[in-house]
C-alpha cells in the first residue's frame, strides 16, 4: 500500500497524505453543497466516518507527522479548490 522505511521521500507521510486530503475535501464540499441544498446527508456522514478512519489508520503510522498534515491540507485545498470551489 504504502512505503514505509524513512529512507525514502518521506515515508507513509509523502504517499498516504494526499488520500486523506482528498477525502476531506470532498468531506467539506458536500458539507457545504448539503447547506445550500439540503441534501446529501448520508453522503456526508459516510465522508465523515471515512476520513475519520483513514486519519485513526494512517496518521499513528506516519514517520513525520507534520509532513503527514501539510500534504494532507495541500490535498485538501487543491481538491476543494479544483472540484467543489467552482461549482459553489
Amino acid at each position: 500500500m504504502c512505503c514505509t522505511t524513512g529512507t525514502q521521500i518521506a515515508g507513509l507521510a509523502a504517499c498516504c497524505a494526499p488520500p486523506v486530503g482528498g477525502l476531506a475535501a470532498e468531506t467539506v464540499g458536500v458539507a457545504l453543497y448539503l447547506c445550500k441544498t439540503h441534501t446529501y446527508l448520508f453522503q456526508l456522514l459516510m465522508d465523515a466516518l471515512g476520513l475519520a478512519l483513514l486519519v485513526y489508520l494512517l496518521y499513528p503510522k506516519a514517520t513525520r507527522k507534520w509532513l503527514f498534515v501539510v500534504r494532507a491540507a495541500a490535498a485538501a485545498l487543491a481538491g476543494f479548490f479544483a472540484f467543489y470551489f467552482p461549482s459553489l
